[in-house]
């Protein structure tokens, strides 16, 4: 009677701890779910739609591609760095759900123990079956403990999901209110959302971050541009947003270009023209490049960091020009077309970039035109158009003959400077010889050294004449060569009239 008493007392007893056992750890969690859940080992989140009612039906395409932009710029982020509190809030959850785990498990294996006494096993089996029991139950106690001292590791950077194609629809974003249940129904860890609205012409656009360890939106930033801006505009919000995303502080990038027209670009993106005031950037790898009128282009890859403020100055070098005069002698006043861009009347002067190819054009008042593909690599040029015919110079200009005979003198005043350099030293090291047997002569004056010394001094002379016909070909050949560069040249391009149909 006392044994069965025991033993109805220890069910009572085991049945009170399950209960307060699963009073104090109930099964699963509202915050996270029931499972292993990634939120440990990632962080996810997703782009909801943006709201755009405040925007014309014609505007309000500019919701999507500002989405699409924003998802492809999170897409390239890598990591995460969470923050103290983040850490603690994921670290709590974490250790919960091992105690959970252990309590359930604790729980499960007392009510298999009580169980033991209504199976009607005999003695010696009931004594073997409860041992066990018990040595399970000290160990589970021991993992519980264990896990009560020991706080589990989260992951300090863990890797970025983002749970959008950024080429797929957009959901919408949760009610006010609804936003902690939104996160814990999807498995994120936070979301973006934001809104489009119209002001005095201008767009304005809204941005928020709502995560899940502060349930409520911890991140907001708005940008003011209009539709021509729109490229650079979402260009800096999504380095903002980058930042707040990956924890990560943003760069500071400021850039200034000579001349002040010359236009900045940032990864291909407008930035502006002459100078790009302070502002914040992703950190990590960008191309500026910079663009004017008559200067050579210039790139410059460069790696910006996190916290930093990075400074580029581009001076542009000019473009070497040449100058360029069209005429239309039979019809004045025509219109000249560089490309497609109108730059006057014939007659004109141009200047044109050195070693670039350049498309000119003359219209006449009767609309009849004449054309040419002119690459400028001379020092100057001129060409007359006839309407009527059509002349393409692709690889370079015709070379005239007053060309020929500049090329020809500059030619013989080279070989006439070069054949003065080899006579001077020859000659006067023969005249060197020749001193030394005119002083021999002085020191021993015998017939034989009267001879040698006679036969040296028509040597010297004959060295001092090859010296002056040689100092005189090259005055004669440098001033034969100014004379004939100086000459005016033929038009490099012509336009003739033809009767046949332009080729």
């Amino acid at each position: 009677m006392r044994g069965t008493i025991r033993r109805y007392n220890r069910l009572l007893f085991a049945a009170i701890l399950v209960l307060t056992a699963a009073i104090v750890f109930p099964k699963g969690d509202p915050d996270i779910g029931d499972g292993k859940d990634t939120q440990f080992h990632e962080w996810s989140m997703m782009v909801t739609a943006l709201d755009t009612s405040g925007l014309s039906l014609s505007r309000q395409i500019m919701g999507t591609i500002i989405l699409r932009s924003l998802t492809q710029t999170l897409h390239g982020t890598d990591y995460r760095i969470r923050s103290f509190d983040e850490m603690e809030y994921y670290r709590e959850i974490a250790s919960s759900r091992a105690q959970n785990e252990i309590a359930r498990s604790l729980a499960t294996k007392q009510n298999e123990r009580d169980l033991l006494f209504f199976r009607g096993d005999p003695e010696w089996r009931y004594a073997r079956n409860l041992k066990n029991i018990e040595n399970d139950l000290l160990k589970l106690e021991e993992n519980f403990l264990a896990a009560q001292a020991v706080m589990p590791y989260i992951t300090p950077l863990p890797p970025i999901k983002i749970r959008n194609d950024a080429n797929s629809d957009w959901p919408a974003a949760p009610d006010s209110g609804g936003e902690y249940k939104f996160c814990t129904d999807k498995k994120l860890d936070g979301f973006l959302t934001g809104s489009l609205t119209e002001y005095y012409g201008r767009i304005y656009l809204v941005l928020r971050l709502y995560t899940l360890y502060t349930r409520s939106y911890s991140w907001e930033s708005a940008i003011l541009f209009s539709s021509e801006e729109l490229t650079n505009a979402v260009s800096e919000i999504s380095g903002r947003l980058v930042a707040a995303v990956t924890g990560i502080e943003p760069a500071g990038l400021f850039v200034r270009a000579g001349p002040p027209e010359a236009m900045i670009l940032i990864d291909d993106n407008w930035a502006g023209r002459g100078e790009v005031p302070l502002r914040e950037h992703t950190p990590g790898e960008i191309t500026i490049t910079s663009y004017a009128d008559r200067y050579v282009s210039a790139s410059y890859p460069l790696e910006i960091l996190p916290g930093e403020i990075t400074e580029l100055y581009f001076n542009l070098t000019p473009l070497s020009l040449v100058s360029f005069t069209v005429d239309a002698p039979d019809n004045p006043d025509s219109s000249v077309f560089l490309g497609s861009l109108y730059v006057g009347k014939t007659p004109l002067y141009m200047e044109l970039p050195k070693d670039q190819i350049s498309f000119i054009s003359v219209e006449t008042a009767e609309g009849e035109t004449g054309t040419a593909v002119y690459r400028a690599n001379a020092v100057r040029g001129s060409a007359e158009f006839i309407p009527g015919d059509a002349l393409f110079i692709k690889t370079g200009i015709p070379v005239s003959p007053e060309e020929k005979r500049v090329s020809k003198a500059r030619n013989n005043f080279y070989s006439a400077y070069g054949r003065l350099w080899i006579a001077l030293p020859a000659s006067l090291l023969t005249m060197g010889i020749v001193d030394n047997y005119i002083n021999a002569y002085n020191y021993s004056p015998t017939m034989e050294m009267y001879n040698a010394a006679k036969a040296s001094s028509w040597i010297k002379i004959g060295a001092y004449v090859v010296i002056g016909l040689a100092a005189t070909e090259t005055v004669y050949r440098i001033v034969r060569y100014l004379m004939t560069s100086g000459a005016n040249a033929d038009p490099i391009a012509r336009f003739k009239p033809n009767t046949e149909t332009s080729q």
